[in-house]
């Protein structure tokens, strides 16, 4: 009990820093932290693109800096789509920036949602999920489980903060819990997460704790993952998942991710090690997010 009461304790330590970098992170960033997908391609209705950083954003119109230095003001009548995009390194051409890029296969990135914005998601067919934006810094999501025939379903919630967004390091906490419904009983995971690199390349990495009806795990999950754009439409994706001290104690996965402006689409295989020699080895991943801006 010792242990546990410690880990409430640095878990209540966690959510005090939390509340500290929510009213502190807006201001302390503002003037020098620029996403690393600040750049957007703007399509109006007769087809015209227009590619460059927003420098001023109202209900009428834009005003978008392009690559050249030349501000546009775009009326918002006329506007058919505005997509995050991101430069090859070492290339003068632009490249789509992935829609689902808060999330590998399930686990977070660090990277925040964006105020306003928003996505609907389907994992494995039968776990929709839904999350929105609030203040570039919150990302507030959860659903509810769809299997037939079940008498109790799966209702879950999934709360974020991104505490640091600068240039292409993103640092943050949030948490997953979980419950039957008809049933007062509770579980799930805090967690911290760190992505490091650009839209077109990055790398993951966090530590999480399981509780459970007020209790937590000593055990930390240890996540790593990892992804790689292709091309303009298709990213290699990798969620890897490490327990100490438990024998078997590894997940890991590898797939693909299809893109369009809002919508992605997911194919990986989850395996273990203790799974080789027992028949078909993994178990197959299958995901679908729809983003809107």
């Amino acid at each position: 009990m010792g242990n546990i009461h410690h880990i409430q304790f640095r878990v209540a330590l966690v959510a005090a820093a939390v509340l500290f970098a929510v009213a502190g992170v807006n201001d302390a960033f503002a003037q020098d932290a620029q996403p690393a997908d600040s750049t957007v391609r703007v399509v109006l209705g007769d087809g015209t693109t227009h590619i460059g950083v927003i420098v001023s954003d109202t209900d009428s119109e834009i005003v978008l800096r392009t690559n050249a230095g030349v501000r546009i003001t775009i009326p918002r009548a006329q506007i058919r789509s505005i997509v995050a995009v991101a430069q090859e390194p070492g290339r003068g051409r632009f490249r789509r920036i992935d829609p689902n890029r808060t999330r590998l296969f399930f686990a977070s990135t660090a990277r925040p949602l964006g105020h306003g914005n928003g996505y609907v998601s389907l994992y494995e067919i039968l776990f929709p999920f839904a999350a929105v934006g609030v203040g570039n810094v919150a990302t507030l999501a959860g659903g509810f489980s769809l299997v037939p025939g079940a008498s109790e379903q799966l209702l879950y919630a999934a709360p974020k903060m991104t505490v640091l967004n600068h240039r292409n390091t993103s640092v943050a906490l949030g948490g997953f819990a979980a419950t039957l419904t008809g049933s007062s009983g509770y579980g799930g995971i805090v967690y911290g997460v760190v992505t490091q690199g650009s839209p077109v390349a990055a790398v993951t990495g966090g530590v999480g704790f399981l509780f459970g009806e007020g209790e937590f795990v000593d055990t930390p999950i240890i996540l790593v993952g990892g992804e790689y754009q292709l091309s303009n439409s298709m990213k290699l994706l990798s969620e890897n998942y490490f327990i100490p001290e438990i024998d078997g104690g590894v997940l890991l996965s590898g797939g693909l991710r299809f893109m369009g402006d809002n919508l992605s689409a997911d194919f990986g295989l989850f395996t273990s090690p203790e799974a080789f020699g027992e028949g078909f080895p993994f178990i197959p991943w299958i995901g679908f997010s729809y983003q809107w801006n």
